[in-house]
């Protein structure tokens, strides 16, 4: 196990501050992002558009990495952008910016314009039905801020770490251990009226060690993280940790199987994976467009 290791001096140890006129770390309160999905939509009608949608986000996050004991990097981010789609029609276009300035929405909306003349019409182009629109919306729970300086970022990093290593003498190096909290916010707006949108959060711990069987065998290596909307979503670090350490000293050893038709058991977290590529498979767009490997298989196992 490695020593906890203490942020150099002159390393910033603080999280960007709440400074936002609404006490948040957003750069820009919820009513001024409405306001701009606002404009998108004024601005595609005026050029011509017969129905228009955007959606307006921002977010801001920190991550953190240490490995070995120390800190390896301390890194921030703040995002926005604007995504704007009109139709011409059943003709469509659509064009983004990450510039929320006047002059800036008014030529992504022109080059989505232009984009939509141009574009072959689409008879399943277009907004939902106007009956189709949430007008009541529920608060889901989605925001639940991390307040996470760097400091306590980095002895969580280290107690992951140390506790992955300790499982196993054969546990010989580390790819790291990363503490990241995230904060976004969503608007969505469309020519049928509707404006609404939410602010999420989504933070995560994840480490990776890697393993030496000492014996001239292949070495290998694992991970494993948690993430949750909340910090008290996530397991501890420590746990974290010591699950990454396991799974990485259960592949040592590992040897290849000739080719077999046997059972398969996937592991948990390949769920979602499997999952998902069903998901795309058969959803809407995808059949049709034709481009879904289960195409034409309604009915069929």
């Amino acid at each position: 196990a490695q020593p906890a290791a203490t942020p150099p001096p002159d390393r910033a140890t603080a999280s960007p501050s709440r400074t936002g006129a609404d006490g948040s770390r957003f750069p820009l309160p919820t009513a001024e992002i409405e306001r701009i999905a606002a404009s998108v939509i004024a601005a595609a009608k005026a050029g011509g558009a017969t129905a228009a949608e955007t959606d307006v986000s921002q977010a801001v996050g920190q991550s953190v990495t240490v490995r070995r004991g120390e800190v390896e990097t301390v890194a921030y981010n703040r995002d926005k952008g604007i995504g704007v789609t009109v139709y011409l029609g059943q003709r469509r276009g659509h064009a983004s910016t990450a510039d929320f300035s006047a002059d800036a929405v008014q030529a992504a909306v022109g080059k989505a314009l232009a984009i939509a003349r141009y574009t072959a019409e689409d008879p399943a182009a277009g907004l939902a039905d106007p009956d189709r629109l949430a007008r009541d919306i529920p608060d889901l729970d989605l925001y639940d801020p991390w307040e996470l300086a760097v400091e306590d970022a980095v002895a969580l990093g280290c107690e992951a770490e140390a506790a992955a290593l300790a499982v196993d003498r054969r546990l010989t190096n580390t790819e790291g251990a990363t503490v990241a909290w995230n904060e976004s916010e969503f608007v969505y707006a469309n020519s049928h009226g509707f404006l609404g949108g939410y602010r999420s959060t989504r933070h995560h711990i994840d480490c990776s060690v890697i393993g030496d069987p000492g014996d001239g065998g292949v070495m290998q290596r694992d991970y494993w993280y948690t993430a949750g909307r909340g910090a008290s979503d996530l397991q501890p670090a420590s746990e974290v940790g010591r699950i990454a350490g396991e799974r990485t000293v259960r592949r040592l050893g590992a040897r290849k199987l000739g080719t077999v038709e046997c059972p398969v058991l996937f592991e948990a977290p390949e769920a979602a994976d499997l999952i998902g590529s069903f998901v795309g498979a058969v959803s809407g767009g995808a059949l049709y467009r034709k481009s879904s490997f289960l195409l034409d298989s309604l009915g069929k196992q």
